[in-house]
C-alpha cells in the first residue's frame, strides 16, 4: 500500500533522486529504533506470552509520558491526577502480575499490623482469599 501511495505521488521525484533522498542522520536514527523496537517485541513473543508483551507496552507508554515531560517539556502535566492514577494503577497492575499478589499483600498487611484470613478450601485463589483483618478478630462465622 505504501509503495503504492509512493508510485502514485511521488514518482517522479523517487526516480530522478532516489528513495532515500533527503535521508539524515535523524531519520536513519528513527527506523533503526523502530526496527529495533519490533524485534525485541517478536522476541519477547517468543520467548514470553502476550500478556507480558502487554505489560512491557504498558510500562513503556508510562515512561514515554514521564520522560517526554522531563526532557521536552511536553506531554502531561506532572501535577495532574490523572498521570498519577494513571501511573499508580499501571505500575501497581504489573507489580501484582509480576510478584503475585501474595508478594503485595502480605507485606502490607504486616505493616498495617492485621492478619490474612486463610480459606479453609484448598482449590480457592488467592485473589478470593483476600480478606483483612484486625489482630484478634475471628474466622469463624
Amino acid at each position: 500500500l505504501g509503495v503504492a501511495a509512493i508510485y502514485l505521488e511521488e514518482r517522479d521525484a523517487v526516480l530522478t533522486r532516489g528513495f532515500y533522498y533527503g535521508y539524515c542522520p535523524a531519520v536513519w536514527c528513527v527506523v533503526g529504533l523502530q526496527s529495533f523496537g519490533g524485534l525485541m517485541t517478536a522476541i519477547v513473543l517468543k520467548y514470553t506470552d502476550s500478556v507480558t508483551k502487554c505489560v512491557s507496552k504498558a510500562v513503556a507508554v508510562v515512561l514515554g509520558a514521564v520522560c517526554s515531560r522531563i526532557l521536552y517539556a511536553e506531554g502531561p502535566e506532572m501535577r495532574s491526577v490523572k498521570l498519577w492514577v494513571g501511573l499508580v494503577m499501571t505500575l501497581g497492575g504489573v507489580a501484582v502480575y509480576s510478584l503475585g499478589l501474595d508478594a503485595i499483600v502480605s507485606p502490607l498487611a504486616s505493616i498495617l499490623g492485621v492478619s490474612r484470613r486463610k480459606s479453609s478450601e484448598s482449590h480457592v485463589s488467592d485473589a478470593e482469599t483476600i480478606g483483612i483483618m484486625a489482630p484478634g478478630d475471628s474466622d469463624e462465622e
